[in-house]
Formats: structure tokens, sequence, C-alpha cells
């Protein structure tokens, strides 16, 4: 992760793989990346895009999600409160994922130092 002026941008990325266990349970291959970029504004607003995108190598299926996100910082009696809103596209649709677009809100405490 990055932070330059207000912008801030990174990745983030692992790798699951099985190598031991019980032999009767299904392998497992995955990789999982979510690069972003975010900018933040006067009064607590950030904006920003990120893509989710997941590799099952095992079963040769892959599934990604774009998200455009919207939060605001704000204080409700003295406690520091983010807001967010998150619209989401299935790009990349394989078993199991959802189909077309999803609204995600989140309400998230905050404890600052």
């Amino acid at each position: 992760m990055k932070q330059t002026g207000h912008f801030t941008y990174g990745a983030l990325a692992n790798h699951i793989e099985s190598f031991a266990g019980d032999s009767g349970r299904a392998d497992i291959s995955s990789t999982f990346v979510n690069p972003f970029i975010s900018r933040t504004f006067e009064g607590g607003w950030t904006l920003g895009t990120q893509l989710e995108h997941t590799f099952d190598h095992e079963n040769d299926r892959d599934t990604g999600v774009w998200a455009v996100f919207l939060s605001k910082v704000t204080r409700i009696g003295g406690q520091s409160v983010s807001f967010g809103l998150s619209p989401k596209y299935w790009y990349k649709d394989s078993a199991g994922s959802p189909e077309g677009l999803a609204l995600r809100f989140n309400a998230t405490l905050l404890f600052p130092r």
C-alpha cells in the first residue's frame, strides 16, 4: 500500500495450497488478488475502486468482482464512525457466485490513538 497526497493505492494478494491432511478431502489451490485505489476529500469523504478476483486452479474457475466505494467519516456523540456504500458488479461469474449487481452498506466504529 502506498499513500501519495490524497491518494492511496496498492494490492492485497494471497495463495492457498493444500499439501497435507485427510486424503478424502478435495485439494485446494486458490489465488486471490485485490488491487485498489482511493482518494480522500475534504470533510472526511473517500471515493475509490477495487477488483476482487479469485482464481480456483483446482477446478479451473475464476470469479471477479468490481466495486466502487464511497465512505464518510463522522462523529456520533463523540464516537468516530465510518459509513460506506459500495455497488458491486460480478464481471466474471463461476458456479455459486451472485449474478449481476449487489449493494453493500457498512458502518465501522473507529478508535484512533
